[in-house]
């Protein structure tokens, strides 16, 4: 009995020493490093204090900050640089003047003039940057810009993850581009997959349509789009309106859910129905789902139901630059206006005739 005691007395000795070299080997290794030309031991606020001075570079976590000049307490593992700031992690670069950087939580934050943060070809410049060399993020809360070749976006508060190569914008976020404007609550970018999501009420125009929602994403490559929640496209003096609008910029095509409308604003017609779709390039479309089409006149407005509504344009021979409409109604046709109500299989219009 007592052997065996001895042998767990010593067993737990052992583990023990084992923990207790295992920490401080992690606490060593958690130490931020430092190279630089001269050091000086002081005191500052009652504490001691290396100071570096000239070609100072400070090493955590995989991330390497120059400066000047820089204080590190090496009691509780914080540094403060000065100076021409550069913080370099992977492909990202942080510039600025002042560097403050706890390294026993690996979180950092760099001030200035004017403080940049550079990832390939985007730039993102604001007053105060704050980062996490663990996490490989970053973010800021004092209104920042971001540019690339292709856009400018400013906004209140960003977020930055560089494993994932995406950016977080939210608060009054605005973007400029050769793609035309875009405002919105907040939005995040995935710079992999060139797609944006946006979230809250957004506004898009450029020199084509004017488009709003409420929720939705845009895939740069694809030149693709989905709005969301009271979404609404005008184009061209057509307005497509709907609660999920899938829009495929290259070919033409809209594909409408929920609450839709089709509205030809020249010719004062508007269809409404469950489900739709629409083709830009064809000038045709088709709604169904308990549809309703208005015709309105200078002293009436024509109702018409049926179980669906199809809709071609065709130039016309006169003048190229304009097009007749054909409306076609099918199935269990009902119509009624002031002077007119009547029923049938199925119902032509042709906007020509109206003239």
């Amino acid at each position: 009995m007592h052997l065996l005691n001895n042998r767990l007395v010593r067993g737990f000795l052992l583990a023990f020493l084992m923990l207790i070299s295992f920490y401080s080997f992690a606490q060593k290794d958690n130490v931020i490093q430092v190279k630089a030309k001269s050091l000086k031991p002081i005191t500052r606020n009652g504490e001691q204090v290396a100071r570096y001075i000239g070609n100072v570079t400070l090493m955590h976590e995989g991330a390497i900050m120059n400066c000047d000049s820089a204080y590190l307490v090496k009691k509780t593992n914080v540094a403060e640089a000065y100076g021409n700031i550069v913080v370099t992690k992977e492909d990202t670069k942080l510039y600025g003047d002042y560097l403050y950087y706890d390294g026993n939580n690996s979180i950092g934050s760099v001030t200035g003039k004017e403080v940049k943060l550079i990832q390939k070809d985007a730039t993102l410049v604001t007053d105060v940057i704050n980062f996490n060399t663990k996490e490989n993020s970053a973010y800021f809360l004092t209104s920042g810009v971001l540019t690339n070749p292709d856009n400018k976006l400013k906004s209140k508060r960003g977020y930055y993850f560089s494993k994932e190569k995406k950016y977080y914008f939210a608060g009054d976020v605005k973007m400029e581009g050769k793609d035309g404007r875009l405002y919105t609550d907040s939005l995040d970018y995935s710079f992999e997959n060139e797609v944006a999501n946006f979230f809250g009420p957004t506004r898009i125009y450029n020199k084509e349509y004017y488009v709003y929602c409420e929720k939705g994403w845009y895939n740069k490559k694809d030149k693709q789009s989905n709005f969301f929640n009271n979404a609404f496209i005008d184009k061209n003096g057509q307005k497509l309106y709907g609660q999920d609008i899938f829009y495929d910029e290259q070919n033409g095509f809209a594909k409408l859910v929920g609450q839709v409308a089709l509205a030809d604003t020249s010719r004062k017609v508007t269809i409404y129905g469950g489900k739709g779709n629409y083709s830009d390039k064809e000038k045709s479309g088709e709604i169904d789902e308990n549809p309703l089409m208005l015709m309105v006149s200078e002293n009436d407005t024509l109702f018409l139901r049926a179980d669906k509504f199809l809709l071609n344009s065709f130039p016309r021979k006169d003048n190229p630059d304009s097009s007749d409409r054909i409306i076609k109604a099918i199935s269990q046709v009902r119509f009624f206006k002031k002077d007119l109500q009547g029923s049938c299989d199925s119902l032509f219009y042709n906007t020509k005739d109206s003239t």
